[in-house]
């Protein structure tokens, strides 16, 4: 339609043209260019008047017409057709044109021509799409997404409460939707634009079905897939079938929806919008304890056991209907061995069978052109920990230096940019010795000393003097260091002069005891927190005739120091800068998480403290004292003050002859004001 439409147009010009061509010929000569008269110009136009024919071409010829009102007629003619062209009925238009020689095509005709011959320009023939915004757990309404586009989040435990969907561009769609709402059920099917959930009521989306409408829902179709709690993305689904779950209170956390066009690719993968050749797929089976080798599973199956405190000690992984040039390689942490040297291929066996070691992380990786459009996803069951998050492309997944067993695992494939299946914090758990390079270049000496590139102000230091100068009224002694764990800058007086640590001893023996017997926790459970909270003696004494002193020698192993006849005695002597050290190592530990936190919750804001009644209401604490009166005098206490402005651990030791505390506060609270100047 557009090229006859052009060629009509065209020919009226030339026509017009030739026209005034041959009014310039015939007129007077006493008339001169520019001047032709009105009557001259009407008869010249009623001469060449043109009207489309029923044929293929229209060719005009001149005629005699001896009225005015033909040229007239012409044009409202020609203006008809113009009409019914816009109101889309079709007209039979000329396709060629005879031009005269030498004749030249004026600016405004090739203008035209560019305008018309593409159709798909105009206004109005715009290629349907989807657009959605969802309403998220503390966020609220989200910016509008489009076309595949993910809306909500993953691996923030937010709820979706709410979603509204719209349908742009010119096809004739509609869409209706409904969602399945904690506590109602499913609501009713709203149309485009509508809210579907609730706003203001806490209540989470467990499920979706979305359709389409409209004379042109046959020609599309409506894709949509969702991220949920604890199963992460769920395959896309489309035309009304249910995306999520009903009956097991799990909620929607983000969602991507698609308008694809009957014929066209699809998407295959849950949370991308890319398809693929072909869908490859991993598989994998697992030795586990008891059973020995375990069916095979594929794509984010659990393969392993759960609750049942069995390890895994080999797996075996193959990648199927590799769309790409590549395969899959993967590496195994075993129990007393470590990170085995070498990479595994596809369906090598990685791990030991028949040894009794546990596995206790994981690598995995793709090759080649895999690894160019796929990103591989694995996490670990793991003792203790339970499901950590997941990693991808060689990254670790599992524990090390915790001596804990993997329990089951799962892997999946993902397009290359895809989101992760799940939360990626916290896949790999590792407890190593802490950096103690800053706290060993701190002086020793009976005076204030800062180290790590701090510089401790003259009003500061002042200040710290005073309070040191209280404490030591008479001849009593203290000594103490205060580290930020950040930056490893800080300060300290009297750092290595050995003072009796009482039960200080304790905050290290039971971390100690659960780290290395990670089944102690659920026997000792009662007596630990009484060790810890009442600084029960009964009980420590029970626990060190269970588990001896191995458990606490290796603790201050970890620390770089040695206790003092721990071997034979249940407490011992050591300096400020041992009982940092030592409390370095716990929160090292306590990082990991697990029954590693459980075990730092029990010394939190304890009652018999010196850090907390002038630290406690500002920060959280979790900290140790011990005091005693006779024959030994000693009142210390020390931990980590998890402040606004970082952690910084501290140790403050002192010979007082127990249950003075109150003479050491100041020293507290002027270490936390020079550990507020430490970054400024």
């Amino acid at each position: 339609m557009a090229d006859r439409r052009t060629t009509y147009l065209i020919a009226k010009i030339i026509f017009a043209t030739a026209v005034l061509l041959l009014m310039t010929k015939m007129q007077p000569a006493a008339v001169s260019a520019g001047e032709v008269s009105g009557s001259t110009e009407r008869q010249a136009l009623s001469e060449y008047s043109m009207e489309p024919c029923e044929g293929d071409t229209v060719v005009p010829e001149p005629e005699e017409i001896d009225t005015v009102n033909s040229a007239a007629e012409a044009e409202e003619k020609t203006d008809i057709t113009a009409e019914k062209e816009q109101a889309g009925e079709k007209q039979k238009l000329p396709e060629t044109t005879e031009l005269p020689e030498n004749t030249e095509l004026p600016e405004s005709a090739e203008e035209e021509e560019i305008l018309l011959t593409n159709p798909e320009d105009t206004a109005g023939s715009g290629k349907p799409g989807i657009a959605y915004s969802t309403h998220v757990q503390t966020y609220g309404w989200t910016e509008e997404k489009a076309n595949g586009e993910m809306s909500g989040t993953t691996g923030e435990a937010k709820r979706l409460e709410a979603i509204k969907i719209h349908i742009d561009g010119d096809a004739d769609l509609g869409i209706t939707y409904q969602t399945h709402v904690q506590t109602y059920g499913w609501m009713d099917w709203v149309k485009a634009g509508s809210i579907s959930g609730t706003e203001g009521k806490s209540k989470r989306l467990e499920a979706i079905r979305i359709r389409l409408t409209g004379k042109d829902q046959d020609r599309y179709d409506i894709y949509y897939c969702v991220h949920v709690q604890t199963y992460g993305w769920m395959d896309w689904v489309k035309n009304g079938e249910v995306a999520g779950t009903e009956g097991q209170g799990k909620r929607l956390e983000g969602i991507c929806i698609m308008l694809v066009k009957k014929g066209d690719p699809v998407p295959i993968y849950p949370g991308s919008t890319e398809t693929s050749p072909g869908k490859p797929s991993v598989c994998y089976r697992v030795h586990a304890q008891t059973y020995g080798w375990m069916k095979t599973v594929a794509d984010g199956a659990a393969a392993g056991t759960q609750g049942e405190s069995k390890r895994l000690e080999a797996l075996v992984i193959e990648l199927k209907n590799a769309p790409y040039p590549g395969s899959i390689q993967y590496q195994s942490h075993i129990q007393s061995i470590g990170w085995e040297p070498a990479w595994h291929n596809a369906g090598d066996e990685s791990g030991t069978t028949g040894a009794a070691k546990r596995l206790e992380a994981v690598r995995i990786r793709l090759t080649d052109e895999m690894a160019e459009h796929f990103d591989i996803y694995y996490r670990t069951h793991v003792q203790m920990l339970g499901w950590l998050g997941w990693a991808k492309n060689g990254e670790e997944a599992g524990s090390e230096g915790l001596s804990y067993r993997i329990e089951a695992l799962q892997i999946c494939l993902a397009p290359k940019g895809a989101p992760a299946p799940g939360s990626v914090q916290g896949a790999f758990r590792s407890f190593t010795s802490p950096d103690l390079s800053s706290i060993n270049s701190a002086g020793g000496e009976k005076s204030i000393v800062s180290f790590g590139g701090f510089t401790l102000s003259k009003n500061l230091k002042t200040e710290l003097q005073k309070a040191i100068d209280s404490a030591q009224k008479g001849d009593l002694n203290v000594g103490f260091i205060m580290m930020d764990i950040r930056t490893g800058q800080g300060v300290a007086y009297n750092a290595d002069e050995r003072f009796y640590g009482a039960s200080t001893i304790k905050a290290f023996y039971i971390p100690a005891v659960v780290y290395s017997n990670p089944s102690s926790i659920s026997k000792w459970e009662q007596h630990m927190k009484g060790i810890l909270q009442q600084s029960n003696n009964y009980s420590y004494e029970l626990l060190r005739q269970e588990y001896g002193p191995g458990p606490i020698q290796a603790w201050a192993a970890r620390a770089g120091i040695s206790l003092e006849g721990i071997d034979k005695s249940l407490y011992s002597w050591y300096s400020a800068r041992d009982l940092a050290k030592l409390w370095l190592v716990n929160y090292s530990y306590f990082s990991i998480g697990g029954t590693a936190e459980t075990v730092a919750s029990w010394m939190q804001n304890l009652s018999q403290s010196i850090l907390k009644p002038v630290l406690g209401s500002k920060y959280r604490i979790c900290s140790k004292g011990g005091w005693k009166s006779s024959p030994e005098k000693a009142f210390n206490d020390a931990g980590i003050v998890y402040a606004g402005n970082g952690p910084y651990v501290i140790a403050l030791m002192s010979d007082y002859p127990g249950m003075r505390e109150s003479g050491l506060y100041g020293i507290v609270e002027a270490l936390d004001e020079c550990h507020n100047a430490i970054g400024r």
